[in-house]
């Protein structure tokens, strides 16, 4: 099933909401859905799908690394793959995050949550998601 831009937006909404207002409370079984993106974020991708699913990451991290934070912990692969008109969703989280300021809290705590993916990069992009 086709996830419209919509459904997308209510989803992050939904999510954001279950972390709180103005923090960022992970789950243990959060860890390895970010790890699992980070992977699909940045590994050379095998076939067109993947590169698909890559190129819309790479863009979502370029709005706010903590939608890309929401993505992770909301969407699979497959939703990802399969939304329906992304530069239409793209436009819809970009209004909603204007309606719906993250705050500075919030971006500096993802960013710290990607940095230390970053320094785990080589491990994560070999397919060693859960060391």
């Amino acid at each position: 099933m086709k996830l419209k831009p919509y459904d997308v937006c209510d989803t992050l909404g939904r999510q954001r909401t279950s972390f709180g207002q103005d923090k960022l409370l992970l789950l243990p079984k959060h860890d390895l859905f970010i790890r699992q993106t980070y992977f699909h974020t940045y590994r050379k991708p095998d076939n067109k799908d993947h590169k698909k699913v890559q190129d819309r990451l790479q863009c979502i991290l370029e709005l706010s690394v903590y939608i890309w934070i929401l993505v992770a912990t909301s969407l699979t692969f497959s939703h990802i793959e399969q939304i329906n008109d992304f530069d239409e969703c793209i436009k819809r989280i970009r209004h909603w995050k204007d309606i719906y300021p993250i705050s500075e809290y919030l971006e500096e705590r993802a960013c710290a949550i990607l940095q230390s993916l970053d320094q785990q990069r080589k491990r994560i992009i070999q397919g060693r998601v859960q060391d």
